[in-house]
């Protein structure tokens, strides 16, 4: 069965590379486009799709709001954001409101159908893991990271606070990639964050000197905990370690 994907953007030249790149893959098809954000909203409720293609900057609802109202569908898509528009703010609120991937402009598209297939096959594996997902439910696993990471006096502003949720994220679709965090979990969330695992590595390490000099972490811990320390007891908190 082909993956159903939509375009949200405003760039018809985009939407076109987009149509080319998948156009000789029989197991992708374009079921829908749009170019604002609240009509790409009811069409999506008219017409499902496995995966959305978004930009943050759209009229009506913006790309954020728009993978936020994406939990009130039925059939919600699995997300990717493209765009030309970097801040960790705005991909700590899309990762809040479910972003599955992050591309920036101009992108490959040569390597966009794997990536396509990649957040499908995520998509498939967390609905098989834990069985149909309820509206919102994704949403409320998210704000509970936020939560978690502010609890332990980590700020969401943190690009290292940014990681985190990206690896719990990865970790819920691939539990496999704790195994190995330098070869594993860094370059998957170094891939989706277009930077290198080094620079993941070290971003962690500086949000928990801040976790821990604001006494977030000293408190249950008792001392500076390593990455891999800190995010079991994330997992072991969200109820995620089963099975790892």
């Amino acid at each position: 069965m082909s993956i159903r994907l939509f375009i949200a953007d405003t760039d018809a030249v985009h939407i076109d590379r987009i149509a080319q790149s998948v156009a000789r893959c029989p197991d992708i098809r374009i079921v829908g486009s749009g170019s604002n954000g609240n009509h790409v909203l009811r069409q999506l409720s008219m017409t499902p799709a496995d995966l959305l293609i978004t930009d943050v900057q759209l009229p009506g609802l913006d790309g954020i709001m728009l993978l936020r109202d994406l939990q009130t569908l039925r059939q919600r898509p699995a997300a990717i954001v493209c765009t030309h528009f970097y801040s960790p703010v705005c991909v700590s609120r899309a990762c809040a409101c479910g972003a599955a991937y992050f591309l920036y402009k101009p992108l490959d598209y040569n390597r966009l159908p794997e990536v396509i297939r990649e957040c499908h096959r995520a998509r498939l594996s967390a609905a098989t893991d834990a069985g149909p997902v309820p509206c919102g439910e994704g949403r409320g696993q998210s704000e509970r990271i936020h939560a978690l990471l502010t609890a332990c006096g980590m700020p969401a502003k943190l690009t290292g606070s940014l990681y985190f949720s990206m690896a719990l994220n990865a970790l819920g679709a691939d539990p496999a990639l704790l195994k190995n965090l330098t070869k594993g979990l860094y370059v998957r969330v170094a891939e989706r964050a277009h930077t290198t695992p080094s620079r993941v590595e070290r971003a962690m390490r500086n949000a928990i000197a801040v976790g821990c000099a604001r006494g977030g972490l000293d408190r249950r811990f008792g001392h500076s905990p390593t990455n891999r320390e800190l995010i079991v007891y994330l997992l072991e908190q969200l109820e995620m370690r089963d099975g790892m």
